[in-house]
């Protein structure tokens, strides 16, 4: 997959910051029970990998930190490039082309992979909390993890004819799913809200998707 170029700048600005902090930090965590990294060496932990932290991943391989390790936190194995739903929905690209592995992403820069639910931070001990494994420590975590839509406002929020675009690792099957049920419905509806630009590329992109499927 491709990489946008307009988060570039400012990851490069983020880089840079995080080289100087850990080379001027006197305190180095030594309370790394029951993580297996090495005493003494610094962890960057990105929580989330999307735009941001996908970009920290591509430098590390270009420029390592010494004296670091950087571990991956991610709910899926596989995160979706938010920029490339669009084409994938209308049937310009695959699904696959919007997805990136990451389990051969953190692998190829000889990162740590963690998939699993994050809980909460311990920030006075500074570590990242899991549903279903021990806490990691850290000394520097960039939060990357995107917004969440909210129904909570809406009259019926479990409605089944409402579809949340996120998480957009499984947007697709859902959409797909949802227009199987309706295919008997003679006249479809569709309404998009939010007219930001990820919603009017949404809009755009449905026409020629409800083509392909006869609607």
């Amino acid at each position: 997959m491709g990489f946008a170029k307009i988060p570039v700048f400012a990851t490069a600005v983020l880089w840079e910051f995080w080289r100087i902090l850990l080379r001027s930090s006197c305190t180095v965590m030594m309370d790394l029970s029951p993580f297996s990294a090495p005493v003494g060496k610094h962890q960057i932990v990105l929580l989330g990998v999307g735009h941001t932290n996908a970009h920290v991943v591509r430098m590390w391989r270009m420029k390592r930190i010494s004296n670091a390790e950087l571990t991956c936190v991610s709910d899926r194995s596989i995160a979706t490039y938010s920029g490339m739903l669009p084409a994938t929905l209308a049937g310009q690209i695959p699904e696959e082309q919007m997805q990136i592995d990451l389990v051969r992403l953190c692998a190829s820069v000889g990162a740590r992979l963690i998939v699993d639910r994050v809980t909460g931070v311990d920030h006075e001990h500074a570590k990242l909390l899991f549903a279903e494994r021990p806490p990691v420590p850290f000394d520097i975590l960039s939060v990357g993890i995107g917004s969440q839509p909210t129904v909570a406002s809406l009259t019926e929020p479990n409605s089944p004819h409402l579809l949340k675009i996120k998480p957009m690792q499984t947007f697709m099957a859902r959409i797909g799913e949802r227009i199987a049920a309706l295919k008997d419905h003679a006249d479809l509806k569709v309404a998009v809200v939010g007219s930001g630009v990820a919603g009017l590329e949404i809009a755009f992109c449905l026409k020629p998707f409800l083509a392909d499927h006869n609607l």
